[in-house]
């Protein structure tokens, strides 16, 4: 049999447009299969979409729980945005309630500084930079047959300061001594400030050295302006001692 007259349209067939097209889609078509991978539409498995990586770190655990009163669910972008904020430094300054606390200490630390301050014990002499006029002891018309005190000479209106801490017994005339002021110390010694033109401090009242018990003058049994300044045991007249010791065995410079 003879295949010459067949061979011709044969070709053809093979060799025609439409034949020609089938076999290059289908190439194409196993070069993408190979090629691949291919992963199946969300809408085709009914199943949630993977997650992008930045999601799922968020959602790995940096919602927790839902805040109280809201819907459970994932925090508004406010709070997103507040979670992702950095911690502050431990060095920050204090909120207004800290400051509050450290306010109230600092007043508390002041007051009992304060109450120190005046529970202190404070001597010092009754004037400063004035001469003695009549000494402790000397002989003389006195009542004591001595000199029971130690005289300043000072002019009249100079300012006359407790020696230290007690409280004033007798504020007012005393017969010779005239303006006095007699203040029961810390340590069971009296001490008398006598011929005072002003008084300035009250019975009852509790003073501290320096503290201002009145103004020097010339008032009752007097020659002329000066302060007798007395040391006694007792409130009794003869009850004296040196008040110049006395000073000295509280610290108090008396030169």
């Amino acid at each position: 049999m003879s295949a010459g007259p067949a061979a011709p349209a044969v070709l053809a067939t093979l060799t025609g447009p439409r034949t020609l097209r089938r076999a290059l889609a289908g190439s194409l078509l196993g070069a993408l299969v190979i090629a691949g991978p291919w992963s199946v539409p969300a809408a085709a498995t009914g199943a949630a979409p993977a997650p992008a990586p930045e999601q799922a770190v968020v959602q790995a655990g940096a919602y927790g729980p839902a805040a109280f009163g809201t819907a459970s669910g994932p925090p508004s972008r406010a709070t997103q945005r507040a979670a992702a904020l950095p911690a502050p430094p431990q060095d920050q300054p204090p909120v207004l309630a800290d400051l509050a606390v450290l306010g109230e200490s600092w007043l508390t630390a002041v007051s009992a500084s304060l109450a120190g301050a005046v529970n202190t014990e404070l001597w010092t002499m009754p004037v400063t930079g004035f001469p003695i006029s009549a000494g402790y002891g000397i002989p003389g018309g006195w009542a004591a047959g001595r000199h029971t005190g130690t005289d300043f000479a000072v002019p009249t209106g100079t300012p006359v300061n407790a020696v230290g801490p007690g409280t004033v017994v007798f504020a007012g005339d005393w017969g010779d001594y005239g303006k006095a002021v007699l203040i029961e110390m810390a340590d069971q010694h009296y001490t008398l400030y006598a011929h005072l033109s002003e008084i300035h401090v009250q019975e009852g009242q509790r003073v501290n050295g320096g503290v201002r018990a009145g103004l020097s003058g010339n008032t009752g049994r007097s020659t002329g302006p000066h302060l007798h300044f007395e040391v006694r045991t007792s409130r009794a007249y003869g009850s004296d001692v040196d008040p110049l010791a006395y000073l000295a065995g509280h610290g108090v410079a008396t030169g």
